[in-house]
């Protein structure tokens, strides 16, 4: 690695590198970030959920803003002896925990107001964080829609309850028009008040059927509506569906193609490199959400440039936005490890050289909880402040990569 007294980033002089390198956790407060790989329900805080659930008549109770703040620590260091919520058994996948959670925690959305303070409070917190661009996944299958195909449907049917219905469109909850209204809302605010500019990614449900995500397309693309998306994506576990099958959205993403809509899809997470691969062939995606298990394709890429995936993400000029905190918390390290960040980023690796990827947040209120510790961990229950922050200080530090280095491989 290039003496750091020696190189000029492509960002600093010399004397200012310098002082970044040795003043890193400031250094990185104050940089400029773009916040491309968020969900908008993931950061509802448990502040905010309890607020909402008394103004909408629900039972306080059960969600309790410190019983939240617990169970979203997932067994942290402050609380060792109480079960995380991301706990898994040998058969479970961890982010099926961390899905009924949010799941659970996002049913009390129900007015457009519930919409705007939940993304003015994001846009502020993101403010803060040096966050001038935002790209905002929001799931509004999960609002408009019950679960008639998914893996609620699943789950209650196994329960005695109502058989799923594979093809079926949820019964209606609240109307997409209040959802998108009070996002947009709080877009427009955010900006005046805050200067970071958002723009929202509709994001399909991949437990549910297509007909309900061609249903929430259609009501996207309405006059109106339209203007207030910049793209779709897709997100949530495959459930009842399976590995593999994910292709049968791709009528929904031909005619989101054709609106001129870009398109991205959260893959190479729950599944591994073959997702990936078929995000790019069949869905035609022009971005990659996550996608950090393409190093599955070969032990190979570690060490050279023909891994089949990352090479295919590379030709094609398709960026990942990997959000290592939530891959940590979620038990994605189980699979491709924390060693993931500093193949993706480090030095002269040929995954570096081939891949382009950035850092993104994911689901900061249930994975980010709290403020930074020397460790970059996040500590205090009652905020998440310092969450992208977080996310840059752990992976310059875990890559070995001092700030003018990794600046100047950026940049290139």
């Amino acid at each position: 690695m290039p003496d750091a007294r020696r190189v000029k980033s492509g960002y600093l002089d010399r004397s200012s590198a310098l002082a970044a390198a040795a003043n890193l956790p400031e250094f990185l407060a104050k940089l400029p970030k773009a916040e491309l790989h968020v969900h908008i329900e993931g950061c509802l805080t448990p502040q905010l959920c309890h607020s909402i659930a008394v103004r909408n008549g629900l039972d306080a109770t059960a969600f309790d803003p410190a019983e939240a703040t617990r169970r979203r620590q997932c067994g942290s260091w402050l609380h060792g002896d109480y079960q995380p919520m991301l706990f898994c058994g040998p058969n479970e996948m961890a982010i099926n925990a961390f899905l009924t959670e949010y799941t659970r925690c996002n049913a009390i959305m129900r007015t457009e107001q519930d919409f705007y303070e939940l993304m003015l409070g994001y846009l502020e917190r993101a403010a803060e964080n040096g966050v001038v661009r935002a790209e905002i996944f929001f799931d509004p299958q999960m609002h408009c829609f019950e679960d008639s195909s998914g893996a609620g449907a699943a789950a209650a049917e196994a329960m005695g309850g109502p058989p799923r219905m594979p093809c079926g469109v949820g019964g209606p909850r609240m109307p997409y028009a209040a959802v998108i209204a009070g996002l947009w809302r709080g877009i427009e605010e955010g900006r005046a008040r805050f200067g970071v500019d958002g723009a929202l990614i509709l994001s399909f449900l991949q437990d549910r059927s297509l007909e309900e995500a061609m249903a929430v397309l259609d009501e996207a693309l309405k006059p109106g509506n339209v203007g207030k998306i910049v793209g779709v994506g897709m997100d949530n576990g495959t459930g009842p569906w399976g590995h593999g099958s994910t292709s049968r959205f791709k009528p929904a993403y031909e005619k989101a193609k054709a609106a001129g809509l870009m398109l991205s899809a959260h893959a190479g997470e729950e599944e591994g490199a073959a997702c990936v691969e078929m995000c790019l062939d069949v869905l035609k995606c022009d971005r990659i959400d996550h996608g950090v298990r393409c190093l599955e394709d070969s032990i190979a890429a570690m060490r050279r440039e023909d891994a089949a995936v990352v090479r295919k993400l590379k030709d094609r000029n398709t960026p990942c936005t990997v959000c290592p905190i939530s891959n940590h918390r979620a038990q994605i390290v189980g699979r491709t490890s924390w060693c993931a960040v500093p193949r993706i980023f480090c030095g002269e690796s040929p995954v570096r050289a081939m891949l382009e990827a950035g850092l993104h947040s994911d689901d900061p209120a249930y994975c980010a909880i709290g403020t930074v510790d020397e460790r970059c961990y996040a500590c205090e229950p009652q905020t998440y402040d310092g969450y992208v922050n977080s996310a840059y200080m752990r992976a310059a530090r875990d890559s070995g990569t001092r700030v003018p280095d990794w600046l100047h491989r950026r940049r290139a």
